[in-house]
């Protein structure tokens, strides 16, 4: 909404040059007010292991590497479906006649107002039918509907555009709902705050912030706008083999924690 916003106020001149550091300084302000928030934060006090004064982040890299790697992989299709059709597809779209940035951005704005309605719905579905069935039904939903949501995303009119971004919108938004307490459940708990932060951090940062770069590339390089379907495709398939086997990591974190 605060791009969306700016662009509606400013001119595109004023836009690229000044306008977007209005973002940044949005971003302040909320960093300021997140601080506020955790100063009074209580968290569950736990045993440590008085034998290891090592950094909790060394612990967990050491110790839990392959747990962060499946955590990794998990949330492949989360992030790689945010970046193209949030960040991607704004860009892709901004350039087409008939469409500006304000226009991509309102778009994607309501989509995004979607999203925050639809969590809790997962939530519930979570909770009556297990993270596994929520999770395998928001993977081959969005693998099913891939194809079709981005045909509707890069046709013409703006009623196609948003059903596309909108399929697509309640199809990830299971791996958005999900994804933290999925971790949670997965991570150990006198490490459970660096896993987590690892696991979550690395598969955005590694798949998610690079996503936009590689919807290009692909697109240059075999000149077929569908490119970045194929490209989320695979995102799925490669979390598949963690989503079923989701019940097994949670009861094996579950067992060591009762053990420790």
């Amino acid at each position: 909404a605060v791009p969306a916003g700016i662009s509606l106020l400013l001119s595109a001149e004023q836009m690229a040059d000044w306008g977007w550091r209005l973002a940044f300084g949005f971003g302040t302000l909320v960093a300021i007010f997140s601080a506020v928030i955790r100063r009074n934060i209580t968290d569950t006090v736990l045993d440590e292991d008085p034998a290891d004064n090592s950094s909790p982040v060394w612990q967990s890299l050491r110790d839990h590497s392959g747990l962060i790697g499946q955590m990794i992989l998990l949330l492949i299709p989360t992030a790689v479906i945010y970046f193209v059709i949030y960040v991607y597809a704004v860009s892709y779209l901004s350039a087409e006649p008939g469409f500006g940035a304000s226009t991509a951005l309102n778009v994607t704005t309501l989509n995004l107002i979607v999203m925050a309605l639809f969590i809790p719905v997962c939530g519930l579905a979570a909770d009556r039918f297990g993270l596994r069935p929520a999770f395998l039904a928001g993977a081959l939903a969005t693998f099913i509907l891939a194809g079709p949501c981005w045909w509707l995303m890069l046709q013409e009119d703006i009623t196609s555009v948003f059903l596309g971004q909108f399929g697509l919108t309640l199809t990830s938004t299971v791996g958005w709902a999900l994804s933290i307490t999925a971790l949670t459940l997965m991570a150990p708990d006198h490490l459970r705050c660096s896993v987590v932060a690892l696991g979550y951090n690395l598969s955005m940062a590694l798949f998610g912030g690079t996503t936009p770069i590689v919807a290009t590339y692909l697109v240059t390089q075999t000149g077929k706008d569908y490119a970045p379907v194929y490209y989320i495709l695979i995102a799925v398939l490669i979390s598949l083999p963690i989503i079923w086997r989701l019940p097994k990591l949670i009861a094996t974190t579950r067992l060591q924690n009762a053990l420790a």
